[in-house]
């Protein structure tokens, strides 16, 4: 396999992970909601838990993307087109 094609491989076993850990932490908010008396401090730490790890998908879905591209085209291209990307997609945040 490719070094291209493992870091593909790579980002989807993260994203796999991750999907895990943030369905298990909304299933955590739940249980915590449906107490008597909800605990606000673990509350406010699994919604932490879960910006996080959604903000981390997004990243590893964006690079998964951006390397998907990058095996389309030429490598100059890609220098060009990853620095296009990051610059635009984080300067909306």
């Amino acid at each position: 396999m490719a070094p291209v094609e493992l870091r593909i491989e790579d980002l989807r076993h993260h994203i796999h992970v991750e999907s895990a850990v943030e369905a298990g932490a909304r299933n955590a908010v739940k249980l915590l909601q449906n107490t008597r008396t909800p605990d606000k401090k673990a509350l406010a730490e699994v919604q932490s838990e879960i910006f996080s790890v959604t903000c981390y998908i997004a990243c590893c879905t964006y690079a998964m993307t951006m390397t998907s591209i990058c095996l389309s085209v030429t490598l100059v291209d890609c220098d060009h087109i990853l620095h296009y990307y990051s610059y635009n997609h984080f300067m909306a945040f």
